[in-house]
């Protein structure tokens, strides 16, 4: 079961990325943050760093995503509980998590930005 309630869906991810672009905020800028991964199979959690730069959440540092599995995302001020998310805007509608679906994809990290709606 999601430990988020309100969620994005996402399109699938590659498995290895530089940068997450997770959504916008009015956080201030360089506000310390955690990003969140939940893989919904198994109820596991794991998170690496984020910041607040240019009005937008991103990951601050390279994310291997466990692949084949679909997951959620979601983001907490640094040192907080999993379960204080902080809501984002994705095409100005808010969010507190984004579910996705992590594939197997080998070449160069890249950066992913859910921000962007095609």
């Amino acid at each position: 079961m999601s430990i988020c309630t309100n969620c994005f869906q996402g399109d699938t991810v590659p498995k290895c990325v530089e940068q997450l672009i997770i959504g916008d905020t009015t956080l201030d800028e360089d506000t310390e943050l955690q990003v969140w991964y939940e893989v919904l199979a198994t109820g596991k959690t794991g998170y690496v760093a984020g910041i607040v730069e240019d009005g937008k959440i991103k990951t601050i540092e390279e994310i291997k995503l466990p692949t084949g599995t679909y997951i959620n995302l979601f983001a907490t001020l640094s040192g907080a509980q999993p379960n204080q998310f902080i809501t984002f805007q994705i095409d100005s509608i808010d969010y507190t998590c984004i579910d996705t679906k992590v594939q197997s994809v080998d070449g160069e990290l890249t950066v992913y930005d859910f921000t962007i709606i095609e």
